[in-house]
C-alpha cells in the first residue's frame, strides 16, 4: 500500500499538530519523541518499515489515551467540585433561611418589649402623679371627714 507523498505529509502534519497541543502534550517527553519521528518521516531519505509505523501509531494511540484519561479525570474532578459547591450552597441557603427566621423572631420580640416598655413608662408616670398628689388627697380627705363633721356633744364624765 502506497500513499502519495503530499497526502502522507498532510497526515504527518496533522499528527504533529495534535502532538504539539499546548495544553497537555507539548510538555510531555514521549509526545515530543513522536513528533521528532514524524518529522523524520517527512524527509525523503527516511525509509519507514511497517514495524516502525506500527510503533509510531502505537505511541500516538497511547498518548491520545493518556490525554483522554486525563481529560476524563479533570471532568470527573470538575463534576465532583461542582457537586461539592452545590451542596455547600444548599447548606448556606438553609443556614441563611434559619438566620432570617431567627432575625424575624428577634424583631417581633423586640417590638413586644418596646410596647411593654411604653406601657410600663405610662404606668410609672401615673404612679408618680398619684404619689405626688397623695398628700394633697389625704389632706382633702381629712378635711372633708374630720373637720366638717357635725358637732357631736362631747361629754366628760367625772368620777
Amino acid at each position: 500500500m502506497e500513499l502519495e507523498e503530499s497526502k502522507a505529509n498532510c497526515f504527518i502534519d496533522d499528527m504533529i499538530a495534535v502532538l504539539q497541543d499546548g495544553k497537555v502534550l507539548l510538555h510531555r517527553q514521549d509526545a515530543q519523541q513522536a513528533v521528532r519521528k514524524l518529522q523524520d518521516l517527512k524527509k525523503k531519505d527516511f525509509i519507514i518499515t511497517t514495524e516502525d509505523f506500527e510503533d509510531i501509531l502505537r505511541q500516538i494511540k497511547d498518548e491520545m489515551a493518556k490525554v483522554l484519561k486525563s481529560t476524563e479525570n479533570a471532568a470527573t474532578k470538575s463534576e465532583e467540585e461542582y457537586e461539592d459547591l452545590k451542596n455547600k450552597l444548599t447548606e448556606l441557603k438553609a443556614q441563611m433561611s434559619e438566620a432570617e427566621k431567627k432575625h424575624l423572631e428577634l424583631k417581633n420580640k423586640f417590638t413586644v418589649l418596646e410596647t411593654e416598655q411604653k406601657e410600663v413608662e405610662c404606668v410609672s408616670i401615673v404612679c408618680c402623679q398619684l404619689i405626688y398628689r397623695l398628700p394633697y388627697m389625704l389632706i382633702q380627705l381629712y378635711m372633708h371627714n374630720c373637720l366638717f363633721m357635725v358637732n357631736i356633744p362631747f361629754h366628760v364624765q367625772y368620777r
